[in-house]
């Protein structure tokens, strides 16, 4: 049985590294595409230049194809963890010059914010950062009673994670009742952005955490953006009233909480997740370990999710907002060999999935099974979409997609013959 179980395993890493999770090509080969690539963001949010940028971007794409004259494709397109690199070198992060092991306090003034509403932000480098490597985040959500430098001075100075990850602590609203309305969200994910934008972090390593009153926060927020964190961390707070529905393949860790922390437990253990791992202390080496343990699941075989106002995606299958009736639920499953995805949900009209030959080979065509009825679709890769989404932070590094395929939901039939959806109780 010992055999038979590594010879699955070495049969599926087989199959992902002939989809391109493997890499193809070296940092050499990528650098003027992944130059075109930075131009192509500057000129974008510059609003000059844009075509121009975006011709270099496809030139040089097309260039890459003589490197790959060996490979399964020609098309740099079809290896997902050269284009991740290629986007991660993009930001070029040797150039950027910060102070190593120090707590920096950051002013931001742009997008949501200005001189007169700034965001304020702190991070500290690990003692040994070096721009060329890629390193772990720790995105802290303080207590009410810290500011973001006492909390990082309070609650993480460890060894571990001073040396060995990239801490940031956003400013949050004045107000607590605020944190996960639209200024608390965007005060977390603009400080994730610029982070991610301005040191070298390892988008597969990104973990959201909160203390006291933050447990709460972090919570309902990573169940909205699951697909963006390896994890979720609570320290001395209690859970709130988060739905466990989005932590399909999102892992949290509850230290010191109370009540509701064993009840989301037990209702991720209900969902069948089991990825809640609960600790009576906030032990920094023992979160420290967990982590290791934890990095982002970025390309999920299966998807449980439960969609609603807030929550819309579900790593690489979507839904239009507003689309959800009340108990809105979908399964879905990808089998990488046949190059399958089924699909079984009530409650929406239609997915939307995301791709990329992590998860199937889009070379071949594509069978979809959504709600008993197949339908067989050639899909094809798109420079254009890929760039789209890595400018407007809807891929990264760790987890990049170049197609995307609107599926119809048939409505289900139920135990009565009536489908859901077209009774007076349909789709609850």
């Amino acid at each position: 049985m010992v055999l038979l179980g590594s010879s699955v395993v070495l049969l599926a890493s087989a199959a992902l590294a002939w989809q391109g999770v493997e890499r193809q090509l070296k940092d050499l080969d990528l650098t003027k595409f992944s130059k075109a690539l930075g131009s192509y963001f500057e000129a974008k949010a510059e609003g000059k230049g844009v075509l121009e940028a975006e011709v270099e971007v496809s030139d040089e794409a097309q260039a890459l194809g003589r490197k790959l004259a060996k490979a399964k494709s020609t098309d740099i397109l079809a290896f997902p963890a050269d284009l991740g690199q290629a986007l991660w070198l993009s930001h070029d992060y040797p150039r950027k010059k910060f102070k190593k092991g120090k707590v920096t306090e950051v002013t931001y003034t742009e997008r949501f914010y200005s001189k007169d509403n700034p965001l304020e932000f702190v991070v500290a480098l690990p003692n040994n950062y070096q721009p060329k490597e890629r390193w772990p985040v720790i995105l802290a959500i303080p207590p009410a009673d810290q500011k973001p430098g006492q909390h990082l001075g309070e609650d993480w100075e460890s060894g571990d994670f001073r040396d060995g990850a990239i801490l940031a602590v956003p400013t949050m609203p004045s107000k607590v009742e605020d944190w996960t309305d639209r200024a608390g969200t965007a005060a977390v994910l603009v400080t994730l952005q610029q982070v991610m934008e301005n040191y070298a972090v390892d988008p597969d390593r990104v973990y959201l955490a909160g203390t006291g009153d933050g447990v709460r926060v972090a919570l309902a927020l990573s169940s909205r953006y699951s697909w963006m964190f390896a994890g979720v961390i609570g320290r001395r707070g209690d859970a709130g009233e988060v739905s466990a529905a989005g932590f399909c393949n999102l892992p949290s860790y509850l230290a010191g909480g109370g009540a509701q922390a064993t009840a989301f437990e037990a209702k991720v253990k209900e969902l069948g997740f089991g990825n809640c791992t609960l600790a009576p202390s906030a032990d920094l080496p023992s979160l420290w370990t967990w982590m290791q343990a934890h990095p982002r699941v970025s390309y999920p075989s299966k998807i449980d999710f439960w969609p609603s106002l807030d929550l819309v995606r579900s790593n690489w299958l979507e839904i239009s907002r507003g689309s959800a009736s009340e108990g809105a639920h979908i399964q879905a499953s990808i089998d990488a060999g046949s190059n399958t995805i089924t699909i079984e949900g009530s409650g929406v009209p239609s997915v939307t999935v995301h791709l990329t030959d992590a998860l199937v080979d889009l070379d071949r065509p594509l069978r979809i099974l959504a709600n008993g009825v197949s339908k067989e679709v050639k899909v094809v890769r798109s420079l254009k979409l890929f760039t789209d989404k890595a400018f407007f932070g809807q891929i990264d590094a760790g987890q990049v997609y170049v197609a995307s395929e609107l599926v119809s939901l048939p409505a289900q039939a139920t135990e009565g013959g009536e489908k859901a959806g077209e009774g007076e109780e349909g789709g609850k």
